[in-house]
């Protein structure tokens, strides 16, 4: 991997000396004016894992940064060119990071939270490309909670608008088994806890995986429910059949792999700390099919996917590069 900020210091993601030198020290962001439970103040590092952005996307999330003290752009396009030859940052405070391939999501929030703890921050904030957060989300996160009760707080997340997810209509905030990486806030204490996101996962089942490690370590999930985010899976879209609305995904192959893949891992890892995983999963898996059946095309492409996703599952198969060197970035 090699970076460097945008306005030219060259730098990367993996060691404390390149982050001194990309200029991760005090940041320039707008941050709360309050204390972590650590007792430092709070800061944080807001990370975009990028696969093929438009320039329409570098001029967003470059613009966003002012919210934050500091933004890691890291792009898992391969052959990723230089971006700041034809979208010129306006602050100091954005860091580009060329990965040199896809290298998934979770090598990109491990990458961001080395960073930001060298930077001296206290959080993170977890993003994807598409996201459209509020520019003041990660201060709201943040002072949704105590002080002190972020010391057994594993991260804090917004409510993700879906078709198929009703929204919690109820003030303040809730503990909850878990939550999309998306515009979620992570405390870097529980981070290091639990050993970082599993880069074995790659995508799919990142942050379930990371949610179910800290719910094991004793650390507690939390929504804060008046902050609400669009979100929106690969190329989904709705069908009515019979005067009901159905959510399809239409994810590629690939996807679907890894999907079914990770989810057998994901019971195995954790079947049998949290009884009701593998039947809540089977259910899952069962409603996919039945979609795919009803409405997708190359059914059979589709499902023989999934069956092969399983079988490596359950073989303990986790190499997940080659089936993801092309596919598009997406969110769990």
């Amino acid at each position: 991997m090699n970076g460097r900020t945008l306005e030219g210091v060259r730098g990367a993601a993996d060691t404390a000396a390149t982050v001194a030198e990309a200029g991760l020290g005090p940041g320039t962001g707008a941050s709360a004016p309050a204390e972590a439970s650590c007792g430092r103040p709070f800061r944080v590092l807001a990370v975009v894992p990028l696969f093929h952005p438009s320039q329409a996307i570098w001029k967003r999330w470059i613009s966003w940064a002012a919210g934050v003290d500091r933004l890691l752009l890291f792009d898992n396009t391969p052959d990723a060119r230089e971006p700041a030859a034809w979208c010129p940052a306006p602050s100091g405070n954005v860091t580009y990071v060329a990965a040199g391939g896809n290298r998934g999501v979770a090598v990109a929030f491990n990458a961001a939270a080395r960073m930001a703890a060298c930077g001296d921050c206290t959080h993170i904030l977890t993003l994807d490309q598409d996201s459209v957060p509020p520019p003041d989300l990660a201060v709201t996160l943040f002072r949704s909670l105590p002080s002190a009760e972020w010391l057994r707080t594993g991260l804090v997340g917004p409510q993700h608008a879906r078709e198929d997810i009703r929204l919690d209509e109820r003030v303040g905030t809730a503990p909850v088994e878990g939550l999309m990486s998306s515009g979620c806030l992570v405390n870097l204490d529980a981070w290091r806890a639990v050993g970082g996101y599993n880069e074995q996962f790659f995508m799919d089942h990142v942050d379930s995986d990371f949610c179910l490690r800290l719910r094991r370590a004793g650390y507690q999930i939390v929504c804060c429910n008046q902050v609400v985010m669009p979100h929106r899976l690969g190329a989904s879209r709705v069908h009515v059949l019979l005067g009901r609305r159905f959510l399809v995904n239409h994810h590629p192959p690939a996807r679907r792999y890894t999907m079914a893949r990770n989810t057998v891992g994901l019971c195995h890892l954790y079947g049998r700390d949290f009884p009701g995983l593998r039947r809540r999963h089977a259910r899952e898996l069962t409603g996919v099919a039945i979609k795919i059946l009803l409405f997708e095309h190359r059914k059979g492409t589709q499902l023989i996917a999934i069956i092969r996703g399983l079988w490596d599952g359950f073989r303990g198969r986790q190499s997940l590069e080659q089936a993801h060197a092309d596919s598009p970035h997406a969110d769990p």
